[in-house]
Formats: C-alpha cells, structure tokens, sequence
C-alpha cells in the first residue's frame, strides 16, 4: 500500500514537472514577443510618423492588454477551482 502512494507521489512529480516546463516556455515566449513588439514600437517611433499606424499599434496594445489581464484571471480561476 505504501508502494502505490510512493509511486502516485512520483506520477503527480512527473506531472507537475512537465507542468512547470510548459509555464517556463509559455513566459519565456510570452517575454520574446514582448521584447519584440517594443522593438517595433520603438522603430515605429523613429521612423516617420503616420497616423494610421499610430492608431493600429495602440489598437494592438489595447488588446494585448485585455488579453493578458484576461489570461490571467482565467487562470486563476482555474487555479483556485482545481486546488
């Protein structure tokens, strides 16, 4: 009895191991298109100004802000349904 909790501790470690993977890459992808769209924005600002790009670039951060604050308490709502 004492095998099977010792070898459903180490499933649930695998688990949580690969789990912890997943969120390292899903940050690290998420701070390299983050990184890449300052670059933008600041290429944008040097480069010559044109209102409809200003307008569609605001546009875009707009919604990545809604996504992200969106994202987020999604998954802490999934988090504090599951535990």
């Amino acid at each position: 009895m004492i095998e099977y909790f010792s070898d459903l501790r180490n499933e649930f470690g695998f688990y949580f191991t690969v789990l912890k993977l997943l969120l390292y890459f899903s940050i690290g992808a998420f701070f390299l298109f983050l990184l890449n769209q300052i670059v933008k924005f600041f290429s944008f600002l040097f480069s010559s100004f044109n209102r409809e790009k200003f307008l569609n670039r605001l546009n875009f951060i707009f919604k990545l802000f809604i996504f992200i604050l969106f994202s987020t308490f999604m998954g802490w709502l999934f988090v504090n349904t599951l535990f």
